[in-house]
């Protein structure tokens, strides 16, 4: 796939490549996308956790909220052996 990027972006990517941070501008995009992918997980953890406390009559305390959010990313963490968050 190739996909094209703002000059900005290009420069930036570089930069990362030039400082020896990463090994490739492929790699920067990678984490890149890692790091949008643990970003979606969490807004989706967050949704069906509001979902479940209004199907619940919104009675969830925030405490709940919260373990129901640690417990959805951690079985994504399970499910691709990555940190989705």
């Amino acid at each position: 796939m190739n996909v094209a990027i703002s000059a900005r972006w290009e420069k930036f990517v570089e930069e990362l490549v030039r400082s020896g941070r990463y090994a490739s501008p492929a790699e920067v995009m990678e984490l890149g996308l890692s790091l949008i992918e643990a970003r979606e997980a969490q807004q989706e953890a967050l949704r069906e956790t509001i979902a479940a406390s209004l199907a619940e009559g919104g009675t969830l305390t925030d405490e709940q909220v919260g373990e129901r959010l640690r417990d959805y990313l951690e079985s994504r963490r399970d499910q691709t052996g990555r940190c989705a968050g």
